[in-house]
């Protein structure tokens, strides 16, 4: 537990949060200690060191639900307000964590034009084929994403009349019944854009039915069979909605026009637009899997029965997600067929050209730069572990009838939770061992192309969570600590070290992947 905490107060360093005013404050006396005889100045610079980083360390994006939690919730102390407060923070973040309707859990990163549960980039103007209209585009750094705000030009209502733009988007008034705005004519390629997002408001729509409709280069009108439904909103506030039009079998093709049915049966509401774009699949194939530790490592620390009770079947719907959407079940390891995310690279070269590869290599976790996905055998150590964090959760609701926490129809019992993840670790070393290196792949494409530049994160996590098999945990530790050289690799030996404190993140320079 040590290491990991240790390993988890790195993470929170290179995050950025330690500050040089907090390291000249006393620390508080009941901040933990740390006392060995003859080692009172190294005890007292760990305990330092970790009030250093404490304060500022609790939940960030949910990526980190399982790094974050075990850092800053092992202080067992309850006599001042800031221990008080970050059991609060985790409860109310793990409690406030956005779930969509199919069971996937949110990334909660920073503020983008990317899709807005996944990871803020890619976005639609860095590839090919994606399209978008921003009449408005507010706390959005414009530098960073290089996209511009423009005017209602060459848009067409049918059933509303213009109300210009202000308060941050197009208004429309809906004058009779059906109020559609059509945007100019563009060019889509579906597989950039297997999301549409659109960014409105709107009063008075009652139990409308909107729907975006499309045409193609084959098809040049409108028409039912092409048309995709959303839910419609009622708010003064700009809400965000998500339409994952990739999963219409008719998107596809070249998309040349793009209608908004407001989808209103009587007149009189009001609708504005801020923004309508594609979207790449920027989700996280991890995100479940880091929610399911997050609650799992907030209750075993701080035994809140209530927390549990009132999330318990989130957690177990989250689990779900990941065994039917990643196909998981069946396998026995993470499957990612989501668009953009097959596991091939994001860039080839022609000629000794570097040519990308618009909608290949979308990242899938924290190692953002790297497509990994598929056959994923990062995901999948992330899942092997949350089947066994549910396990023990499950145990110990099984133990204590009198918690009263639901059971239900989610519920599965630690047995067969343990029974799936035996299934995990046979099939992920089957699969992913790279038997010519001695360490695992992170993932294998959709073409059946393995990927290995030794990941080192990847290998070491695969051991601590009891993934990897003693021979292979065996052959990796050999390969970490410069016992042996695999062939090929750019560094070896002490070298892997080079930076003292932890290894190089890969040790084979990857200019491809």
């Amino acid at each position: 537990m040590l290491h990991r905490i240790l390993l988890s107060l790195l993470a929170i360093q290179i995050l950025g949060l330690g500050t040089l005013a907090r390291a000249q404050e006393p620390v508080p006396d009941d901040f933990p200690q740390f006392i060995v005889p003859g080692h009172e100045q190294e005890m007292d610079a760990m305990r330092r060191m970790m009030w250093l980083h404490y304060p500022p360390g609790g939940p960030k994006a949910t990526l980190w639900d399982e790094w974050l939690s075990t850092p800053t919730l092992w202080p067992a102390v309850e006599t001042k307000n800031a221990w008080r407060y970050m059991r609060e923070q985790w409860s109310a973040t793990l409690t406030g964590r956005v779930m969509d309707p199919e069971g996937y859990v949110a990334t909660h990163q920073h503020t983008s034009i990317a899709h807005q549960l996944g990871w803020p980039f890619p976005f639609w103007a860095q590839g090919k084929g994606g399209w978008g209209w921003h009449f408005a585009l507010p706390g959005i750094d414009r530098a960073w994403h290089g996209t511009e705000e423009r005017t209602q030009e060459g848009w067409a209502l049918v059933n509303g009349s213009d109300a210009g733009i202000q308060d941050q988007a197009w208004n429309i008034a809906l004058d009779a019944p059906f109020t559609a705005a059509t945007a100019p004519a563009l060019s889509i390629d579906p597989f950039n854009a297997p999301f549409l997002q659109l960014r409105w408001r709107a009063t008075g729509l009652g139990n409308a039915k909107p729907c975006v409709e499309w045409t193609t280069q084959e098809h040049g009108e409108f028409a039912p069979e092409r048309r995709f439904y959303f839910p419609p909103i009622e708010s003064a506030d700009v809400q965000y909605t998500m339409i994952p039009v990739y999963k219409h079998p008719e998107w596809k093709g070249v998309i040349t026009q793009l209608r908004i049915q407001f989808g209103n049966e009587a007149p009189g509401g009001k609708v504005g637009i801020q923004s309508f774009f594609t979207n790449y699949d920027t989700r996280h194939n991890i995100n479940n899997q880091n929610f399911v530790r997050g609650c799992a490592n907030y209750f075993l620390w701080t035994g809140d029965i209530n927390f549990l009770r009132a999330q318990i079947n989130r957690m177990r719907t989250a689990l779900l997600y990941v065994m039917k959407e990643f196909h998981a079940e069946k396998e026995g390891l993470v499957l990612t067929t989501w668009v953009g995310h097959e596991g091939r690279s994001g860039l080839a070269f022609v000629d000794g050209k570097k040519v990308i590869r618009s909608g290949e290599g979308i990242g899938n976790n924290y190692w953002d730069l790297l497509p990994m996905g598929y056959k994923d055998c990062y995901a999948t150590i992330q899942y092997y572990d949350a089947l066994r964090s549910m396990a023990e959760v499950e145990r110990a609701i099984a133990a204590h009838p009198e918690w009263y926490v639901p059971l239900g129809v989610l519920a599965m019992t630690p047995d067969l939770l343990e029974t799936y993840a035996a299934f995990v670790k046979q099939a992920g070393n089957r699969v992913f061992w790279n038997g010519t290196t001695g360490r695992f792949y992170c993932a294998i494409d959709a073409d059946g192309v393995g990927h290995d530049y030794g990941f080192t994160f990847l290998n070491l996590e695969a051991i601590y969570y009891d993934f990897a098999t003693p021979e292979h945990a065996a052959s990796i530790m050999d390969w970490m600590c410069g016992d042996r050289v695999v062939e090929g690799d750019t560094s070896t030996g002490a070298d892997i070290y080079h930076w003292r404190f932890g290894p190089r993140a890969t040790t084979k320079r990857n200019e491809d992947y």
